[in-house]
């Protein structure tokens, strides 16, 4: 698998923790980049190498769009989630749990139109070999813990054992990563 696209699903697997998690602006930002890199990956495998976000979105419509490889819907996906990522990223304003959602969503669509582009066949990675919550800062790992927890409790409750031993499993994890 290619470290783009390895990249890609690192971003959508985040941005996945991050809007369960209510951190709507962090996920819309992570889901635009689960997407830039799968464009950076599809442009790469042309030998196309650009240096600027506006520059991967216009060079990925042309090669890919334009040359009917892919639909006029991945270029304006990739355009949308571009302009949303800005908003979140540097305008004052809370995004709702809908924009968060529909741009994961997105995201995780053109992530797949492009891996079919360019006939990547690996499976993602084992959930074990890289935990999507990685790139989670400290406080948002402390939330995810709290939130697990309660999964994990409501779990136990409703007698769904197997299910509330991964989930501890997880929260040792993650606050083995806390401690360290």
């Amino acid at each position: 698998m290619s470290a783009s696209l390895d990249q890609a699903r690192q971003a959508l697997a985040a941005a996945r923790d991050l809007l369960r998690l209510g951190h709507h602006r962090d996920a819309i930002s992570r889901a635009y980049y689960a997407a830039f890199y799968a464009a950076r990956e599809a442009l790469a495998e042309e030998d196309v190498w650009v240096k600027t976000h506006r520059g991967t979105v216009t060079e990925f419509s042309r090669r890919f769009v334009a040359t009917g490889r892919v639909e006029g819907s991945a270029s304006r996906a990739l355009r949308t989630l571009h302009e949303e990522r800005t908003l979140a990223d540097y305008q004052d304003g809370d995004a709702t749990a809908d924009q968060a959602r529909d741009a994961v969503e997105t995201a995780a669509g053109f992530l797949d139109q492009v891996t079919v582009l360019i006939g990547d066949t690996a499976s993602p990675p084992p959930s074990d070999a890289v935990p999507p919550w990685h790139a989670l800062t400290a406080d948002q790992k402390r939330d995810l813990v709290a939130q697990l927890t309660r999964e994990m409790d409501a779990a136990a409750e409703n007698l769904e054992f197997e299910k509330a031993a991964e989930l501890r499993d997880s929260i040792t994890q993650i606050e083995a990563t806390l401690a360290a």
